[in-house]
């Protein structure tokens, strides 16, 4: 089933890319790919402070 959206997603994320930009290195389409988990934030600014 398709997410509802906006969807906030999680602390680890994993993806596919599906497109670069002509200046990307290091990457390409169809390449998998993950965001590890967030172990520091700075605490300070807006987007921390909203939680």
């Amino acid at each position: 089933a398709e997410p509802r959206l906006p969807l906030v997603l999680g602390h680890e994320i994993v993806g596919t890319v599906t497109a670069v930009g002509p200046e990307v290195e290091g990457l390409a389409e169809g390449d998998r790919i993950g965001v590890p988990w967030l172990g520091f934030t700075c605490g300070a600014c807006r987007r921390c402070r909203a939680g």
